[in-house]
């Protein structure tokens, strides 16, 4: 998961603002089928497999907020509170 809060603002702003609806379809895509598969390996407690899935689809789209708060339960299962903070900065960033 790229940790840069800035470049995370920068694309949301794009996103809201300039970004044509095609590439938000195809990016949302992308990033919700990598969300997919971390939600499902959280299911199976498998929560290594399940952050590596859900920081892809950041890395994709990173204001994916379905992909942020699965992450969120993650990093608390596995008791990271320093990637939790990242976290739950961009979630609140979004209002969520």
């Amino acid at each position: 998961m790229n940790d840069n809060f800035e470049t995370f603002k920068v694309f949301n702003e794009r996103w809201k603002t300039s970004m044509p609806m095609l590439e938000k379809m195809q990016i949302a895509s992308q990033s919700d089928i990598l969300n997919d598969k971390g939600a499902h390996a959280y299911d199976d407690d498998d929560y290594q497999n399940a952050i590596v899935y859900l920081e892809q689809a950041l890395a994709i789209m990173p204001n994916n907020d379905d992909a942020l708060k699965n992450l969120k339960l993650c990093y608390r299962e596995i008791g990271n509170n320093e990637k939790l903070q990242l976290v739950l900065r961009k979630l609140n960033y979004l209002g969520i």
